[in-house]
């Protein structure tokens, strides 16, 4: 947890993302594996791992293929967060 001092604020986000994949593959994982404990669904062992081991690459892939349009997502935020604020000009009453 100490490390997430010493980080940079796009490593802090990178891992708040990894972090978001990793509780969707969990939780995908712990869906899957009561549908087969249920028997909702139909799997031998082998057939299970495979299952398994699919639904977690595949979203696995899709965080790597969308993490550029996510990051760049995030640089365009941040750079309109770093830049200065103008003030409005105030109208003088005439």
């Amino acid at each position: 947890m100490w490390l997430l001092f010493i980080m940079s604020p796009q490593d802090k986000i990178n891992k708040a993302l990894w972090d978001v994949i990793v509780a969707s593959t969990d939780s995908t994982d712990a869906t899957l594996m009561l549908a087969v404990q249920e028997g909702r669904l139909k799997l031998d062992t082998a057939q299970f791992q495979f299952v398994r081991n699919l639904v977690k690459s595949s979203i696995e892939a899709g965080y790597h293929k969308s993490h550029k349009l996510f990051q760049r997502a995030v640089d365009g935020v941040l750079k309109e967060q770093a830049k200065p604020k103008i003030k409005p000009m105030s109208k003088k009453n005439s």
